[in-house]
């Protein structure tokens, strides 16, 4: 079966602060710690996650394009649907929540907004990596670690639209029995500063890229 390619806008980085004040929108106001990737996807795309009745997989891979752009890509699956993420490790916030999902937290926390409503839902990942503990691990953190921070918005933006399509001819099912029926993918960064602490996906600008794959 051919894999449907879809392509959404840019994503958002949320530190611990802003996503405990995203939370604070939401009616039930549920509890969570720690940054999170915050993601626009559809009602019906979302609700694959929440369904316990839905087999799922997830994987996390470290990419670079060879120019120095390093980027952490979190898949999640829902059977034959996978959401991508592509995270540049281009400042301390993106750096902090990967040792913090991988090393402390064990898990990732994504806060999908659901298109056309007013309504956020947190999908939390079980641990990204097997053993943290693990010299495998250690020469990822190293690598990350070294990665230079900043580099001028355009360029990184287009470092990053080649990098997706470079992904895309890799496509990998996480879920067994289950092709890469569609992928939704898209990149998260951190949002500019502002005076306001309220932060929009929906305002975080459109840049419309190819899904992508994770790479083992």
């Amino acid at each position: 079966m051919p894999t449907k390619r879809n392509s959404i806008g840019l994503g958002l980085l949320l530190d611990p602060s802003q996503f405990a004040a995203e939370l604070t929108t939401l009616k039930q106001r549920p509890h969570y710690d720690g940054h999170a990737l915050f993601i626009e996807l559809p009602d019906r795309v979302a609700r694959l996650f929440e369904s316990s009745l839905v087999p799922t997989g997830q994987g996390l891979a470290i990419a670079g394009n060879g120019d120095g752009l390093l980027c952490a890509i979190v898949t999640l699956q829902a059977a034959s649907t996978q959401v991508v993420c592509l995270v540049p490790m281009l400042n301390t916030v993106a750096k902090a929540w990967l040792f913090e999902a991988v090393e402390t937290r064990r898990s990732m926390n994504i806060a999908v907004a659901i298109a056309d409503k007013p309504q956020v839902i947190v999908v939390t990942s079980g641990p990204p990596v097997g053993d943290p503990e693990s010299a495998q691990w250690g020469a990822i953190r190293k690598r990350v670690d070294e990665a230079p921070l900043g580099g001028e918005f355009v360029t990184r933006t287009l470092e990053m639209v080649a990098l997706f399509k470079r992904l895309e001819d890799s496509p990998e099912s996480l879920v067994p029995g289950f092709e890469v029926g569609e992928r939704w993918a898209v990149a998260c960064m951190p949002p500019p500063k502002t005076h306001d602490s309220d932060v929009d996906v929906r305002q975080a600008g459109r840049l419309q890229v190819p899904a992508g794959a994770v790479l083992h």
